[in-house]
């Protein structure tokens, strides 16, 4: 049960999903001010955004040492309990990671008439 499958179970599915108040303030932010500058203007920063929080992420995995990224995979999570810290804490990074790529597959802004 790899992948996407497991990725959701331990993100919480769609209740974790509905849950989410950054979902749901970024769903009223996009319909109160999306305009084609706007968009662009997401596309533009987005590879930096994302380079960025993939920088983080190998920052916090190769400055642990064995020993506490041992112990993160052994201790289960409050929220995913069939998970360990560790696996839901990487759910996380896919999510956000995923979240942060959805804008390069949506519509691009049309170009000035």
């Amino acid at each position: 049960m790899w992948g996407v499958k497991r990725y959701w179970k331990i993100y919480g599915g769609v209740k974790g999903l509905v849950r989410s108040v950054l979902l749901w303030l970024a769903c009223v932010l996009a319909l109160l001010g999306y305009t084609d500058r706007w968009a662009e203007l997401i596309l533009k920063t987005l590879p930096f955004l994302l380079g960025s929080t993939l920088v983080g992420y190998v920052v916090i995995i190769c400055s642990s040492g064995r020993e506490p990224l041992s112990l993160l995979a052994l201790v289960k999570s409050r929220t995913s309990p069939e998970a360990s810290v560790f696996l839901d804490l990487n759910a996380k990074f896919i999510h956000f990671v995923s979240v942060r790529c959805s804008p390069c597959f949506t519509r691009r802004p049309s170009a000035p008439p």
